[in-house]
């Protein structure tokens, strides 16, 4: 959640649009904002002028006020750069040493990076369950590259080099690939795609 017009310190004290699970430690608003970067600073920062890596730092110092075992946490890298997600995976990846952490996302790399347990949902609906290397493996033969576009794939792309990569039941003599996680991952839930290439830009 993300708190305005208030200071980072502050906001983790205010009465009004902080949600709270469980009994706060007496501990908790001493301890939280100096680990996640947030604690208070000799000039006093309005939350709406921090960066969004920011703003997302004192939303998890907030959630975290209450100790909680369970941290459920949603797309919470969505929008950051490169350095501020890295920053986030640290500090994620440090917070799941002594709770459970539930983590809701579409980015495949953070999830390769930081998760033991996968669960894909399609629709509602449970449709892999395993370890990252497990949903890697889900796609092993199944991805391939080639000089134009098959069809029948279930996913296909136009590369930056030029080639086509493939994602489904690779045909007979297909030059098959290594999958990521996100091959798996679009595997299991893509939609069989077929368009056509754009025509070739004039002059």
């Amino acid at each position: 959640m993300d708190s305005y017009n208030v200071a980072p310190a502050d906001a983790l004290e205010a009465d009004g649009p902080v949600c709270i699970a469980g009994a706060i430690r007496p501990a908790a608003l001493a301890t939280e904002p100096d680990q996640l970067g947030v604690g208070r600073r000799s000039q006093p920062t309005q939350s709406w002028a921090l960066s969004g890596g920011m703003r997302r730092r004192v939303a998890l110092a907030q959630a975290l006020i209450g100790d909680p075992q369970l941290l459920v946490l949603d797309e919470p890298t969505a929008g950051l750069d490169p350095e501020q997600r890295l920053r986030f995976r640290d500090t994620i990846s440090r917070l799941a040493e002594d709770r459970t952490v539930l983590l809701s996302s579409h980015q495949t790399d953070d999830i390769a990076t930081l998760c033991k347990q996968v669960l894909v949902l399609d629709h509602g609906r449970v449709v892999f369950g395993g370890t990252p290397r497990r949903l890697v493996e889900a796609a092993a033969g199944q991805v391939w590259v080639a000089g134009h576009r098959d069809p029948q794939a279930r996913v296909v792309w136009r590369t930056g080099d030029g080639h086509y990569r493939h994602i489904g039941g690779a045909p007979h003599g297909a030059t098959t690939i290594e999958p990521t996680i996100e091959d798996g991952y679009l595997l299991l839930i893509g939609e069989t795609t077929a368009v056509d290439d754009l025509p070739e830009p004039r002059g």
